[in-house]
C-alpha cells in the first residue's frame, strides 16, 4: 500500500484532475475532428446528387467549416496534449515515490521531493496555458 501522507494525498488529487481533462480533451478532440471529415465528405457527395435541394450540402458545408472555426479557436488537441502530459510527469512521479526509486530513495527528503516535483510540473503546465493563451491574443488579426 502507498504511503498516503498529505502530499502523496495531493499527488493523487492532481493526477485525478489532469487524466479527466486529458481524457475530455482527447474524446473532444476526436469528435470535432470526426464530425468535420463526416460533414465535410457528405458535403461532397451530397453536392453530387441532383434529387437534393442545394441546400443539404450547403448545409453540411457550413458545419464542417464551423467546426474548423471551433477546433482553431478552442485548439482542444493543444489542450488535449498539456493535460495528458502533466499527467503523465504525475503518474511517473508516483511510480517512483512508491517505489522509494531514484531522488526518492532517502526516507526524510522523499515527501519534500515529491511536493517540488508536483509544483514543478504544475507551475509548467500553467506557464504552457498562459504562453497559449498569450500567443493567441498577440497573434495577427486578418482583415473582414
Amino acid at each position: 500500500m502507498a504511503d498516503m501522507n498529505p502530499t502523496r494525498t495531493e499527488l493523487e488529487s492532481q493526477f485525478a484532475f489532469y487524466d479527466g481533462a486529458a481524457r475530455r480533451y482527447g474524446y473532444t478532440y476526436q469528435a470535432i475532428r470526426l464530425v468535420n471529415a463526416a460533414s465535410a465528405s457528405a458535403a461532397a457527395f451530397a453536392g453530387l446528387l441532383t434529387s437534393w435541394p442545394a441546400v443539404v450540402p450547403g448545409a453540411l458545408a457550413a458545419i464542417a467549416a464551423a467546426l474548423a472555426i471551433i477546433e482553431r479557436a478552442w485548439n482542444p488537441q493543444r489542450e488535449w496534449m498539456r493535460t495528458r502530459t502533466a499527467a503523465e510527469l504525475l503518474r511517473r512521479e508516483r511510480t517512483f515515490y512508491d517505489a522509494g526509486a531514484s531522488d526518492y530513495a532517502d526516507p526524510s527528503t522523499r515527501q519534500a521531493m515529491l511536493a517540488e516535483r508536483m509544483e514543478a510540473i504544475r507551475s509548467r503546465e500553467l506557464e504552457e496555458y498562459f504562453r497559449a493563451i498569450t500567443a493567441e491574443s498577440k497573434a495577427p488579426k486578418t482583415p473582414r
